[in-house]
């Protein structure tokens, strides 16, 4: 029987299989804010200056990681980020 080492927070690494350990956000993101303003100004402004430069976002995300699922995350959680700033 293979011994096992617990890592905390429910981890527990065996020796026959490898341990992926994610890195937690530093600062999660908020489900949802106050946000100052009129919602649809901002999301018609995000529109016209972050959506155009989108196909070139990917295809650097892609060069990045070496996979479409991983890249289209990737443009999602950007574009998610620059649109709550």
């Amino acid at each position: 029987m293979a011994s096992s080492l617990r890592l905390g927070a429910g981890v527990v690494a065996s020796p026959t299989r490898p341990t992926v350990l994610l890195q937690q956000p530093s600062d999660p993101l908020p489900m949802s804010e106050d946000v100052p303003g009129d919602r649809s100004a901002q999301g018609a402004s995000f529109s016209e200056e972050a959506v155009p430069h989108m196909d070139a976002v990917y295809r650097f995300a892609l060069r990045l990681s070496a996979s479409r699922d991983e890249a289209e995350d990737l443009v999602q959680d950007t574009y998610l980020r620059a649109f709550r700033a």
